[in-house]
C-alpha cells in the first residue's frame, strides 16, 4: 500500500520532526510504502473579528512562485536552525521541494497539532488540506491528530466550526491523541473518534544509533523562547547551582541558561539521554524525557484569551501516562519533583500496550482497498 502522511514534517521543531519519523517507521514496518504530502495554508486567523469567510487562499501558482523567490534569496546561506533539520530531510524521504495532492492509496493526517487550525503561524494556519480537502486518496484517515488549544468554543467564536465539521465528516476513520481533540470531534460530527498515543511514545526512536553528545553534568531546558517568567528563571538557576550543574537550552535560546545548543535532528535524543534532569514545557519534550528515562518536570500553562497555552494537551498526556506528578505550575516545587522517583517500568508497560493498539489500528485502516 502507498500511504501518504500529511503532517508537521517541515516545521523546524524537533518534536515535529521526530513524530513524523516515528510514524513513518511504524507504517513501513507494516510493509507499506510511505511518502509525505505537503499542504498549503489558506489564511491565518489572527484576530477576534474574523468573519469566517476564508479568503486569500494561497493558490498553487502563488505558493510556487513564493517558494522559488525564497530559495533564490536564501541559497547558500541557510540558518543554523534550518541546517539542523534540512540536513536530515533524507531520513523522512523528503527534500526542500514541496509535493502537494499526491496520489496515494491511503492519506493519513497526523500526528501532532494538524487540527490546530487557529494557530497564528505561517506554517500551520487555517488549512483545510490538513482536514483532507482536495486529497487524491482512496481512503482518508487520521492518526493521533490534535487540536492543540483550539477548542469547539473557539471554532464557534471564529465562525469556522461548520467548515471544519464538513471536512471531518468525510474521514473514513479518525484517531486523536487527547481529550480536547476527542470532545471537539465528537461535538462537531456527532461521532466518537478513537484515541491513540503520539508516534514518539509508541515508536522506538530511543533505540536508534543517534549521534552521541560528549556533554555531561547538565540540566536540559526544553521550552519556547520568552515563555519562562523571571521567577521561574531564578528558581531554575538556583536549583542548578545547588546541584552543581550547568543549564543547557535545547529547543530555543533562553537568556538565563549557561549555554544554548542548536543540536542537529540526529543529536537531540542523545542530549536528553545524557541530561541529569529535564525541565520542559512542551509535549514532545515530555515524551523525549519519558522514552530516555530522564527525571523531568513539565510546566503546564493555561490558555488565556488568545495566548498559546499547553494545558489541553499536556494535562491529558501526563494523565494517560500515569505521570500526573510530573506536572508543575508553581516552580517552588521544582526541587521536590525533580528529586522524586518516576515509575518508568509502568510507563514502559503502557508503551508496549499502546504500540500494539496503534499497530492494530493502522493495519486495519491500511488493508487492501
Amino acid at each position: 500500500m502507498k500511504i501518504g502522511i500529511v503532517s508537521m514534517q517541515r516545521v523546524l521543531n524537533y518534536g515535529s520532526f521526530m513524530q513524523a519519523l516515528s510514524l513513518k517507521r511504524i507504517l513501513e514496518s507494516l510493509d507499506n510504502e510511505v511518502v509525505f504530502v505537503d499542504y498549503a495554508v489558506d489564511v491565518k486567523i489572527q484576530n477576534r473579528n474574523f468573519t469566517g469567510k476564508i479568503k486569500h487562499r494561497v493558490g498553487k501558482l502563488k505558493a510556487l512562485v513564493k517558494n522559488i523567490i525564497k530559495k533564490a534569496l536564501k541559497r547558500n546561506r541557510l540558518t543554523e536552525k534550518e541546517h539542523a533539520f534540512y540536513d536530515f530531510y533524507d531520513m523522512l524521504g523528503i527534500n526542500q521541494k514541496r509535493r502537494y495532492h499526491t496520489k496515494v492509496d491511503v492519506l493519513l493526517v497526523g500526528s501532532d497539532e494538524v487540527f490546530n487550525c487557529l494557530q497564528d503561524s505561517n506554517d500551520v494556519g487555517f488549512s483545510m488540506e490538513l482536514f483532507g480537502k482536495n486529497n487524491r486518496a482512496k481512503k482518508l484517515i487520521s492518526y493521533a491528530a490534535c487540536f492543540g488549544n483550539t477548542t469547539y468554543d473557539r471554532l464557534k467564536e471564529f465562525k469556522v466550526e461548520k467548515i471544519v465539521a464538513k471536512h471531518l465528516a468525510k474521514f473514513d476513520a479518525i484517531s486523536v491523541r487527547d481529550k480536547n481533540s476527542f470532545e471537539t470531534v465528537k461535538t462537531l460530527i456527532g461521532k466518537e473518534p478513537v484515541c491513540h498515543m503520539d508516534p514518539v511514545f509508541v515508536g522506538d526512536l530511543e533505540t536508534l544509533p543517534w549521534k552521541e553528545t560528549k556533554k555531561k553534568d547538565y540540566i536540559a531546558v526544553y521550552g519556547y523562547a520568552k515563555r519562562f517568567t523571571e521567577d521561574e528563571k531564578q528558581i531554575i538557576k538556583a536549583f542548578a547551582q545547588k546541584q552543581g550543574l550547568k543549564t543547557i537550552a535545547l529547543c530555543e535560546k533562553q537568556d538565563f541558561c549557561d549555554e544554548f545548543i542548536r543540536a542537529g535532528a540526529d543529536e537531540i535524543i542523545s542530549y536528553f539521554k545524557n541530561a541529569k534532569y529535564v525541565i520542559t514545557e512542551t509535549f514532545h519534550g515530555t515524551l523525549f524525557s519519558v522514552i530516555t528515562h530522564r527525571p523531568f518536570v513539565t510546566i503546564v500553562r493555561e490558555t488565556i484569551n488568545n495566548s498559546y497555552g499547553n494545558q489541553e494537551k499536556l494535562e491529558d498526556l501526563l494523565t494517560r501516562m500515569g505521570a500526573q506528578d510530573r506536572k508543575i505550575t508553581n516552580l517552588d516545587e521544582l526541587e521536590e519533583k525533580l528529586l522524586s522517583p518516576i515509575d518508568f517500568e509502568a510507563i514502559d508497560k503502557l508503551r508496549k500496550e499502546e504500540r500494539q493498539k496503534t499497530i492494530e489500528y493502522l493495519k486495519k485502516q491500511t488493508e487492501r482497498i
